[in-house]
């Protein structure tokens, strides 16, 4: 057994920065030649168990040959063993954003004392989502590397999953090498601690701040951008036009992190204010929709019982003509009232405006 698995092709595989590659003794040996020794013992131990399943299975064909008199002995056929695996590797792509590729580079060493040759299986990796560059490889001298592309793939459209697939690498009169690929492709997304918000009763001109907490809950990072309403002809409204902003207004998450936002509402009328505000994410056809509502109020002051009072005629120095009003407060928020006619303050004020 020993002596056929030296006689069969073989390579090492090195998946990023990992190489397999024999290499000479040393004191201490480095990685590639203990990778290379186990799969040499892990494809000899192989074989032998092949063979035994073989003798065990059926006896093997014998051949007697002509020799002297004094005797040479009938030798035994070797039947040719079944296809057997080599090494087993496995090459993770890890999480990748639908609609993206994912690429690794793997480098494959020609460990066998002649060249080797091997074709790979472009319809059933592309059934699987996956691809390689290149598709075949013809022969590979001795102690010579090749790197090979592999890369996956999802359309942005799809649903979220994880690929495998089982790659097998047959080789030329020699063993199979399987390459396990994997990878889970995701969708960018986020988590919002409140997607409805209720700003209530809001003065007009003054402004009322609620904040928010965004968390990225995938595994890949999740750019996020808030644009304002523009006009019919694409331009920014004016600040006092808008009722509601965001701060910060874009963001990028990496995967388990979280940001607050603070939502700013100013009316600018007397009404009610409901608006949806879409935060949009890269590589998410889905944008994450915000709901928010709210009611601009505005100070006012009623005269009762009426706003026209007539006095009537009255003489000069007659003090006894008077007429009471009343001044009610029909809002919720404190008022102050003053005359723009007869309050002393004010005029003393628009005078001192009007020489400036």
């Amino acid at each position: 057994a020993t002596s056929a698995s030296s006689a069969d092709p073989g390579l090492q595989l090195a998946l990023g920065d990992v190489t397999a590659m024999p290499g000479d003794l040393v004191a201490e040996p480095a990685n590639n030649d203990i990778e290379f020794e186990v799969d040499r013992n892990f494809l000899c131990e192989a074989l032998l168990a092949k063979e035994q399943e073989l003798l065990a299975a059926k006896r093997s064909t014998m051949r007697t040959t002509a020799g002297s008199s004094k005797g040479m002995g009938g030798t035994r056929m070797m039947k040719d063993l079944p296809p057997i695996t080599a090494a087993f590797y496995k090459c993770d792509f890890g999480h990748i954003v639908l609609g993206q590729y994912g690429k690794k580079v793997i480098s494959i060493f020609n460990c066998y004392h002649d060249s080797i040759s091997f074709s790979v299986n472009r319809k059933m990796l592309s059934a699987a989502g996956f691809a390689v560059i290149p598709d075949k490889v013809k022969k590979l001298p001795y102690g010579k590397s090749i790197k090979m592309e592999v890369t996956c793939f999802r359309s942005k459209g799809s649903d979220e999953c994880k690929q495998q697939l089982d790659w097998v690498i047959p080789l030329k009169g020699g063993p199979s090498y399987q390459v396990q690929l994997v990878s889970e492709f995701v969708r960018p997304d986020l988590e919002l601690s409140s997607e409805h918000v209720d700003f209530g009763h809001v003065l007009v001109g003054q402004v009322k701040r609620i904040t928010i907490k965004l968390k990225n809950v995938k595994a890949v990072p999740v750019d996020w951008e808030y644009k304002a309403p523009r006009n019919k002809f694409g331009k920014p409204l004016a600040p006092w036009e808008i009722a509601y902003t965001l701060s910060p207004s874009s963001g990028k998450l990496q995967s388990g992190e979280t940001a607050w936002v603070t939502i700013s509402f100013t009316p600018n009328a007397a009404k009610v204010f409901s608006q949806k505000l879409a935060l949009r994410i890269v590589d998410n056809p889905n944008k994450k929709m915000l709901s928010l509502h709210g009611f601009g109020d505005a100070l006012r002051v009623e005269v009762r019982p009426s706003s026209r009072y007539q006095l009537g005629p009255v003489l000069p120095g007659n003090d006894a003509c008077v007429q009471e009003f009343f001044l009610y407060n029909p809002t919720e928020y404190p008022i102050m009232v003053y005359s723009v006619d007869f309050d002393k303050k004010y005029i003393e004020e628009e005078e001192m405006l009007k020489c400036y």
